[in-house]
């Protein structure tokens, strides 16, 4: 009995002592585990704090260089008080940075210095334009411009502005210049040659006195506005390879020779304008291909020969304009239901009549277009 008792008294303390043990070690893990709660309360509390005193609040050296360009209105809260069609900024709680940015009106001592322009500059930008704003051009832009920029505006500012320069955004989708000196001494190749994305390209009023490219375009070019820069040269086939293209205006230009037939190839082109340049020959008779054409102006060169039959399977025209060239005249190819959905067609001096087999007398007369014969 007495070796029994002893055996279930320490049985009763082995299972005590376990007891005791686990006690401790919960209690060690709930120490632990209330020790990093309160670690992260803490961390959670300092990033309130810290976004509570930053919130809305543009980097100071964006706001410097801001301030710079004439933009004096601009303070730390510019993010939160600017309209976006000034600027709007990305979402970082403690610093914001510039997303877009539009510089317009820029007063006398306004200045654009490499710094100010690089601490404008950041991964985040990636619309940038300046309006009216008569300014050096940077010496080049900053290397992060290279692949964040998506679109550049410029509109009376920074006036010169090499094309080297601009050929370094290699990232954009839209480059619009206007009334703006561009300068290609090594011909349009050397802004066009590493933009693999541009999509939209405007060049206006631009003095480039270069003739196009015949290589370089970019492939997904969706608009090619080229109009009064002094292009000089023929135009070349090579632009029936960009197959996304809907917009070409090439018109008030230096341009000469024949149109391509190539141009017909465009089956998604839905603008074209060659007006106001000294292309002679003939209308291309290809141009029947264009299903998407809407409106041709052709205005004011040296084209001759007569309308093509095969312009009459343009069913989508709406807009025509032949005047000022030297067409020998003929009948019109465009059926009643194909007039009947023009709202311009401009024949003045080409000596166009219609025949009312194939056209509408109303219609023609409307659009002052006299009868054959």
């Amino acid at each position: 009995m007495g070796a029994a008792r002893v055996l279930e008294y320490n049985i009763r303390d082995g299972k005590r002592c376990r007891r005791r043990r686990r006690a401790h070690d919960v209690a060690s893990h709930g120490v632990k585990l209330t020790v990093l709660l309160l670690s992260l309360v803490f961390c959670l509390m300092l990033q309130v704090v810290r976004a509570q005193d930053f919130n809305g609040e543009l980097d100071p050296l964006q706001v410097e260089a801001l301030r710079a360009l004439g933009m004096s209105r601009i303070g730390l809260n510019a993010c939160s008080v600017e309209p976006a069609s000034v600027l709007t900024c990305n979402d970082n709680p403690v610093v914001q940075h510039l997303v877009t940015l539009s510089v317009q009106n820029c007063p006398p001592t306004a200045t654009l210095s490499d710094i100010d322009f690089t601490y404008l500059s950041t991964t985040s930008l990636s619309q940038l334009s300046f309006i009216d704003c008569n300014v050096a051009a940077p010496t080049e832009p900053p290397m992060v411009l290279m692949t964040s920029l998506l679109e550049f505006l410029l509109l009376n500012s920074l006036n010169p502005i090499p094309g080297w320069w601009l050929g370094r955004l290699h990232g954009l989708r839209n480059l619009t210049v206007v009334n703006v000196t561009v300068v290609v001494v090594e011909g349009l190749e050397v802004v066009l040659s590493n933009m693999n994305d541009l999509q939209f390209l405007t060049l206006q009023n631009a003095n480039l006195f270069a003739p196009l490219p015949v290589k370089s375009w970019p492939a997904n070019l969706n608009s090619i506005a080229l109009s009064a820069s002094d292009i000089l040269g023929t135009i070349p086939a090579s632009l029936s390879e960009l197959t996304h293209l809907e917009n070409l205006d090439l018109s008030n230009n230096q341009l000469n020779g024949h149109i391509p037939s190539s141009l017909g190839e465009l089956q998604t082109l839905q603008i074209l304008s060659l007006a106001a340049n000294r292309l002679t020959g003939p209308i291309p008779a290809s141009f029947g291909n264009l299903s998407a054409l809407q409106k041709l102006d052709l205005s004011f060169n040296s084209l001759n020969g007569t309308l093509p039959p095969a312009l009459g399977l343009l069913r989508g025209l709406t807009d025509l304009d032949l005047r000022g060239n030297k067409l020998l005249g003929g009948a019109i190819p465009f059926s009643t239901n194909v007039l009947k959905n023009m709202k311009t067609f401009l024949v003045s001096g080409t000596n166009l009549c219609y025949d009312p087999i194939l056209t509408s007398a109303e219609l023609a007369h409307g659009f002052s277009i006299p009868l054959c014969g």
